[in-house]
């Protein structure tokens, strides 16, 4: 089967049942662009190229990831909730961390 891009992928092995996985790279470079003010606008390049369906999943593997190692999540997991349920656009995760950041939290 044949889809044009990331995002139709995604929904359609949701469909299927089957699993999607995200590129290693493609998690490195999300992880890198929410943790580092350098790299911040990589994150809506990203977001832009895979959508927000794909980039909920990225900020669920990322809290996931970092829980399994027994890392602190601190970086994202204050603001993933409002991201993931309460209706914020995920791609706007970078400027939520950020205005945390600049609160002080």
């Amino acid at each position: 089967m044949y889809v044009k891009d990331i995002s139709t992928l995604e929904r359609t092995t949701n469909s299927l049942g089957l699993a999607f996985s995200v590129d290693p790279d493609v998690l490195e470079s999300a992880k890198l662009a929410l943790s580092n003010r350098k790299f911040a606008h990589k994150w809506e390049d990203i977001s832009n190229q895979y959508g927000s369906n794909v980039i909920r999943g990225l900020i669920t593997r990322l809290l996931a990831d970092s829980i399994r190692k027994g890392k602190n999540a601190s970086l994202v997991a204050p603001v993933a909730s409002e991201c993931l349920l309460d209706g914020i656009s995920p791609i706007d995760i970078a400027i939520l961390i950020r205005i945390r950041d600049l609160r002080g939290y």
